[in-house]
């Protein structure tokens, strides 16, 4: 091996060394985390994601909320009429709003409504008054009746649920004829006052 050899390989190893030492301090750099512009955009990113998904989420948990409490509606009214025939008396069903929670009791029609087991619908829906719920309304209580039968005892009618956020959104349970006759309904967009049938 003659000097020249030498110096080459020794050149070479150097600048290789360089190079690994060059490669190890770029590796140890790129671990060191993100830049502060880095992190900023990142940021705003999931800010502009999030504003735009929140309202069609909202909307969604809300007719989630509204669809549930139609649906124990539905149990509830059905409830009543199984009893009433069961029992061969007269059985109410009655909705009350309580503060921001919406309440369910199923008792017969003699009992005093105030001193039954109230249940709470889904949370974050309230029961409409006035001309959206149409059943009869007594100490702030709507109220249906089903004879020993299973039919309605006089007037029938619908009860409306909304979210309580706010909102267009609507669903209801009709008893329609006197047969007491249960049906779900819903508000549809372009409807006439927004009325849910």
């Amino acid at each position: 091996m003659n000097v020249f050899d030498y110096k080459s390989q020794t050149e070479r190893f150097r600048m290789l060394q360089a190079v690994l030492m060059a490669l190890h301090r770029k590796q140890r750099d790129s671990r060191r985390g993100f830049t502060l512009l880095e992190a900023i955009v990142v940021v705003a990113l999931i800010g502009i994601l999030t504003a735009i998904s929140a309202p069609s989420w909202l909307a969604y948990v809300n007719t989630q909320r509204l669809n549930a409490a139609r649906s124990e509606t539905v149990n509830v009214l059905t409830e009543a009429k199984t009893r009433a025939k069961q029992q061969h008396i007269a059985y109410e069903a009655g909705f009350r709003q309580q503060g921001q929670q919406a309440q369910w009791a199923v008792y017969p029609v003699n009992a005093d409504p105030l001193s039954q087991n109230w249940q709470n619908l889904p949370d974050g829906v309230k029961l409409l008054e006035g001309e959206e719920t149409t059943f009869t309304k007594k100490d702030n209580i709507y109220r249906i009746q089903f004879n020993h039968y299973g039919g309605v005892n006089g007037q029938w009618g619908r009860v409306t649920f909304s979210p309580t956020s706010g909102g267009a959104i609507k669903r209801c349970v009709i008893v329609s004829n006197l047969l007491g006759t249960v049906r779900e309904g819903e508000n549809r967009s372009g409807q006439n006052g927004n009325r849910c049938d």
